[in-house]
């Protein structure tokens, strides 16, 4: 469920991490996750809720061989 939120899709054998369309719940302004591994790399990652809504991801800290790629949302209208 946490990973279907975050947006986080996974593709270890092309080392890479994309995140695309992160959502958080109203009441829950941040949140971390650190040592999420993927394929031969760890990574650590912020989700913070920006103004207007939006949820801004962060890479804090990446070991090995790991892409961290983001796809933004759509403007809400």
């Amino acid at each position: 469920m946490v990973a279907e939120l975050l947006g986080l899709q996974p593709q270890g054998f092309d080392g890479k991490l994309r995140i695309v369309r992160p959502v958080l719940p109203e009441s829950i302004q941040h949140f971390e996750l650190h040592g999420l591994k993927v394929g031969g790399g760890t990574v650590d990652l912020r989700f913070e809720r920006a103004p207007g809504g939006r949820v801004a991801p962060h890479v804090l800290a990446v070991q090995g061989a790991l892409k961290v790629e983001f796809e933004e949302a759509a403007e809400q209208l």
